[in-house]
Parts: structure tokens; sequence; C-alpha cells
């Protein structure tokens, strides 16, 4: 998902974790994974213009936050927590 976004690609993924948990319905296309039918309209749907440079807009921003010396600085932080947590 992050690479399709960091190539500016509009998404389309299933409407559950871990999805849900960084993406909103503005920035991909969010679907029932048991829906066969669904799944195809919003391919069809993703190379739409309009509907493509929405997504592709609305989820640039996702980018900064998933950064490699972002996702570093939390997982140390994620290490300090336990390691406190270790000390009790």
């Amino acid at each position: 998902m992050l690479e399709a976004i960091a190539s500016g690609l509009p998404v389309v993924t299933s409407n559950q974790p871990p999805f849900t948990e960084f993406l909103t319905s503005d920035q991909a296309l969010l679907v029932d994974p048991q829906n066969p039918d669904a799944i195809a309209q919003s391919m069809l749907n993703s190379v739409q213009p309009a509907i493509a440079q929405s997504l592709i807009q609305h989820s640039q921003p996702i980018c900064q936050r998933y950064t490699w010396q972002h996702s570093a600085q939390l997982h140390v932080e994620q290490y300090e927590k336990l390691m406190l947590q270790g000390e009790e």
C-alpha cells in the first residue's frame, strides 16, 4: 500500500484492519474482501481520472508519517516502553 501511495497510485484495499487503521475512504477505495463485485467495481472506479486524482491527493500525507526515520523512531519508543515495563 505504502509503495503504491508513494508512487502516486490510487489504492484499492480491504475494508478491515490493519488497512483501516491508517487509511480512510478519502485515501483509498475500501472494499469488502468477500465481495468480488465490489472489488471489481472499485478497480474500475480507481482508473476514473477524478476518483484516482482525489485518492492520490488525499493519500500523499501518509507517506510522511511512514518514512524510514519515523518508523525507526516508533520502534525505539516501543522498545524503551518495554524495557521500562521489565524494570517494574
